[in-house]
C-alpha cells in the first residue's frame, strides 16, 4: 500500500519537479544580403552548461545567376563561426544559373555541444548572387 501511494505521490509532484528545473531555451536566425555568409551562434551558457539543437532550418536562393557551379555547405560547429568541431553538415551543389528558393529543416536533432561554448549554424563563405539564411533552436543544459 506504501509503494501505490509514494508512486502516486511521484506522478502528482513529477510535473512540480520537471518545471523547477532551470530552461532557456532559443531560436535565432540570420538572414544577410545577398552574396554574404549567413551564420548564427548561441553564446556559450556558463560553467557546466551545454547548448543543446533541437532544429535547425536554413535556405537559399538567387534571382541572378551564380557565377559558376557552387557548392554551398550548411555547418553546426561546436564552436564560433569558421572554428569548432563540426557536429553535423548538409551539403548542396547548385548550378550556374538562378536558383528558385529552397528551404531545408531538420527538427529532433538532440545534437549536444561542448560545456561553457558557444554553437553555431552557418552557410558557406559568401557565394555572388546568393541568398541563404539559417535558423538554429535548441536550449540550454546545465
Amino acid at each position: 500500500m506504501r509503494h501505490r501511494i509514494w508512486s502516486c505521490l511521484l506522478v502528482l509532484l513529477l510535473p512540480l519537479i520537471i518545471s523547477a528545473a532551470p530552461f532557456a531555451g532559443f531560436a535565432i536566425t540570420h538572414t544577410p544580403a545577398a552574396g554574404s555568409q549567413a551564420t548564427i551562434s548561441q553564446a556559450a551558457g556558463g560553467a557546466g552548461v551545454k547548448n543543446v539543437a533541437e532544429g535547425v532550418c536554413f535556405g537559399f536562393s538567387a534571382s541572378t545567376a551564380l557565377g559558376g557551379i557552387s557548392t554551398v555547405t550548411i555547418n553546426l560547429r561546436d564552436g564560433a563561426t569558421g572554428a569548432g568541431t563540426i557536429l553535423q553538415s548538409w551539403q548542396y551543389t547548385l548550378p550556374a544559373a538562378t536558383v528558385a528558393p529552397f528551404a531545408q529543416c531538420f527538427s529532433g536533432l538532440h545534437i549536444s555541444g561542448t560545456a561553457n561554448t558557444a554553437m553555431t549554424l552557418e552557410g558557406s563563405a559568401a557565394v555572388g548572387n546568393l541568398m541563404e539564411y539559417v535558423t538554429l533552436v535548441g536550449y540550454t543544459n546545465p
